[in-house]
Parts: structure tokens; C-alpha cells; sequence
């Protein structure tokens, strides 16, 4: 018994370690994309000729080691001394000329050019994409176990609304053509599944999950529903990171409705602390996926974007609890964090939606 325990302590601390040299390995990423990293565009014309220069930061101009050319709105002539090739651009799609990256702008208004954009950051990119490795298979083994059924018998009301929200889910999907992820109230709908999940799964939380979804369900009646899908959302990661990213905030709801029901009947509190982990796990995942379609679509995996820095910041809010015994937290201040931090998750979710991410 004592051998297994200290095996498994060890197999932690392994995995505790890789996490934090993924966490490092990320920071030295960045820190290389931000001082060595190049990124800027090309201005191509359909009279323009070929263009062997291109505009780092708005102003400096920089060499490239090929031509670029107009060939028409949805492809470029990459051409050097020995031959030339066509390629075909589009949203979410990126060409890659050695080390550099290609992306599709914007069109003129004549239509008759584009703004092509560049760039070149081969060592930061590499190390952060290691990174992300280094963090997925150090969180994902201490994550896993977590999930599994402790309700054998699910309330009939939990099992009938999840039903008919992945029934909605399926039919939105049918007559979009894409996974419904487009505007509020489908990322709404999405966290009234997830946490209704939640509440099949484990019976104490049946409550909190049946209240937290029907709030979701209602919230996305009042928010609303668009069928308009600009370009750049048409990719299979749009189901990926808002799925993650929903799972993420489903769990952080269910901690702030149990901080709520905790904090005037302390006799029956409950916190699922494996919720925090599925949660700071997922909204990671989510920050991760929604870097790496970043890069295809903008060029840059981060661009200090509201959203992203508010999405960060949520994740650094949830991480503290993690490295704080909770035991050692008082019992109401602990519920008063799980409301405030919530009210940190509603911010990022409702209350940025400008910059690059105003769809």
C-alpha cells in the first residue's frame, strides 16, 4: 500500500512538474515572438507587379527571399529564380514559404487588390506550440480520472431538458450547415448542456445544474439567435474552442451557484473542487485552440485582444484556489470568492465583445 502511494505521488509530481516547465517554455515563447517575432503585410495590385518587399509593423520595410503576386481575389504568384507557384487563398487557411507565413487581408474596395498578410516568428511559435504539448500532457492524466458517474438514477426534468437542448443544437446545426457556435445565445444553449451534464453526472449537483440551466436556457431565449456566419468562423476549430470554453464556464457557474446556496445555508455546502480542475483544464484547452486558429486566421496566435487578455486573466483567477489549500479558506469568504470570480467569467463573456472578436 505504501509502495502504490508513493508511486502515484511521484507520477504527480511529474506531472505537476511538466505543467510548469510547459508554463516556462510558453513565457520564453513569447517573450521571443514579442522581441524577435516579425509580422506585418503586403499591399498587392493587379497592375502592381510582383512585390519583394513587405512592410514589418506598419513602417519598416523588409526584404522577403521570393516574390509575391496578384493573380486574382483568391490567389497569389509566389515566384523565385528557378519557378513560380499559384496558391489559393482563404479564411482559416495559411500559406507557408519556409519560415514564413502567408495569410489572406482584406480586398479593395475595386476589387482589383488585396492586403496580404505576413509572418515570421519560426522559434517563437515552435516553442509555444511545445509548450501546449508540454501543458495538455501534463494536465490531461490528472483531469481524466475526475470524470466519471456518481448519479445512477438522473432526474427525468434533467434528462428531458438536456434532451430537447442537444435536439436544438442538432436542428440549428442542419440549417446552418457548420456547428452552431455564431453568436450568444448558441454559446448560451451550449452551457445549459454542459451543465446539465454536469447534474446527470453527479447527484449533489443536480440542483445547482438544474437551476444554472434553465438561467442558460432562459438568458439565450432573451438573447437571441443570428444565421449569418461570417468567413472566418467556417472552420472545424469553431467547435472545438467554443465547446471547451463553454464546458469551462458551465463549471465555473456551478461553483458560483453552490458559493450562493453555501453562503445562506452553510449545512448543506458542496464544493465539486473537481469541477475547479475540469474548468481551469477546458478554459485552458479553449485558450490554446482559439491561439492556434488565431495564427491561420489573423497571423499572430495572440494579439493582446480584450477578449484574450480578459479570457486570461478568468484562468489566473481560477488557477489561485488550485495553489491555496481551500480547506484553509473560510467557508463564506470562499463563497464570496466563487460569485466574484463568476462576475470575472461574465465580463469576459458578455462585456467584451469588440476588437477581433466582434462577430
Amino acid at each position: 500500500m505504501n509502495v502504490s502511494l508513493t508511486w502515484l505521488k511521484r507520477l504527480r509530481c511529474r506531472r505537476l512538474a511538466l505543467i510548469h516547465i510547459g508554463v516556462v517554455v510558453l513565457v520564453a515563447g513569447a517573450l521571443v515572438s514579442f522581441f524577435a517575432g516579425e509580422y506585418g503585410h503586403i499591399c498587392l495590385r493587379q497592375d502592381g507587379g510582383n512585390a519583394a518587399m513587405w512592410k514589418v509593423g506598419g513602417c519598416h520595410n523588409r526584404p522577403l527571399p521570393f516574390y509575391v503576386g496578384y493573380a486574382d481575389s483568391r490567389s497569389i504568384v509566389v515566384a523565385d529564380c528557378c519557378s513560380s507557384t499559384v496558391y489559393t487563398l482563404a479564411p482559416n487557411r495559411v500559406v507557408r514559404i519556409g519560415s514564413y507565413r502567408l495569410m489572406k487581408g482584406a480586398e479593395d474596395n475595386d476589387g482589383r487588390g488585396m492586403t496580404l498578410l505576413v509572418a515570421h516568428d519560426p522559434v517563437g511559435m515552435a516553442l509555444v506550440y511545445l509548450s501546449y504539448i508540454l501543458l495538455v500532457s501534463g494536465m490531461l492524466p490528472m483531469v481524466l480520472p475526475i470524470i466519471r458517474m456518481r448519479n445512477p438514477c438522473p432526474s427525468p426534468v434533467l434528462l428531458l431538458l438536456l434532451a430537447g437542448s442537444v435536439g436544438f443544437i442538432c436542428w440549428r446545426w442542419c440549417m446552418l450547415g457548420c456547428f452552431p457556435a455564431i453568436c450568444g445565445g448558441d454559446t448560451l444553449v451550449l452551457t445549459a448542456v454542459a451543465l446539465l451534464f454536469a447534474g446527470i453526472v453527479d447527484r449533489r449537483m443536480s440542483k445547482a445544474s438544474l437551476a444554472g440551466g434553465l438561467a442558460a436556457l432562459a438568458a439565450a431565449v432573451a438573447v437571441g439567435f443570428r444565421d449569418v456566419l461570417p468567413p472566418v468562423l467556417v472552420t472545424p476549430l469553431l467547435f472545438v474552442h467554443v465547446v471547451l470554453i463553454t464546458v469551462a464556464y458551465a463549471c465555473f457557474a456551478i461553483l458560483a451557484v453552490g458559493g450562493i446556496v453555501c453562503f445562506f445555508r452553510p449545512a448543506s455546502c458542496y464544493y465539486p473542487v473537481r469541477m475547479l480542475r475540469v474548468g481551469v483544464f477546458c478554459l485552458a484547452a479553449g485558450i490554446m485552440v482559439g491561439s492556434v486558429w488565431a495564427a491561420m486566421a489573423w497571423g499572430r496566435y495572440w494579439s493582446w485582444d480584450p477578449k484574450e487578455c480578459m479570457a486570461l486573466l478568468t484562468m489566473v483567477v481560477y488557477l489561485l484556489p488550485l495553489h491555496i489549500r481551500i480547506k484553509r479558506i473560510g467557508q463564506r469568504w470562499l463563497c464570496v470568492y466563487w460569485v466574484v470570480a463568476f462576475a470575472v467569467v461574465l465580463v469576459t463573456w458578455f462585456g467584451l465583445n469588440s476588437g477581433l472578436h466582434s462577430y
